[in-house]
């Protein structure tokens, strides 16, 4: 039993492995591959390092094992965002994460059980759909793919955008994709 390392989202079809490394961030993952070497899980567990934050998204498996997500992000509409994935990720960490605190975490949510060491969340003041346009141009996308995405009209997305800025505080994209990514503290 090993660890498989997996880079930019690509996860393994069914493998004799039980755990699968999948991150955008090929360093940290070839360490942690280095370093849980030897670490056994009972079932097959698939491990995502979101980083940079946001690539959870675009790696999220449509598998059936356990998925354990570690993030840098604090934002707590990501994380909201996060644990709404579907199906559900058994387990989500907020960084920094000691190796063995991350053993612990996997080996829970290798038991089918949940494992959540993030902020506490406050309420969330933004509406599903306020907060699901956010995450899109959060992520890249212009207004018009956002609409065509979520099924609704260019100006829709334009007026949430508007509503979101005014709730937050906030008045660029940018200032929104950092604000949603937990980099709003980093100073530049």
């Amino acid at each position: 039993m090993g660890v498989n390392l997996n880079q930019g989202g690509v996860l393994p079809s069914r493998s004799t492995l039980n755990l699968s490394i999948v991150s955008g961030a090929a360093l940290a993952a070839e360490a942690l591959q280095l370093a849980l070497k030897d670490f056994a899980l009972p079932v097959p567990t698939t491990l995502i390092l979101d980083s940079p934050p946001g690539f959870a998204f675009s790696a999220w498996p449509a598998g059936e094992h356990p998925v354990l997500i570690v993030t840098p992000s604090c934002s707590p509409h990501y994380l909201h965002d996060l644990l709404a994935l579907h199906p559900a990720p058994a387990g989500v960490m907020h960084e920094p994460v000691t190796l063995s605190q991350l053993q612990a975490a996997l080996k829970v949510v290798a038991r089918g059980q949940a494992f959540h060491q993030i902020p506490p969340l406050p309420h969330n003041d933004l509406s599903p759909r306020e907060r699901e346009v956010l995450r899109w141009v959060a992520l890249g996308l212009e207004n018009e793919a956002v609409a065509d995405r979520l099924g609704i009209k260019v100006k829709s997305v334009a007026d949430m955008l508007s509503r979101v800025k005014w709730k937050l505080g906030l008045q660029t994209r940018v200032d929104l994709a950092r604000y949603y990514l937990g980099l709003h503290l980093v100073t530049l």
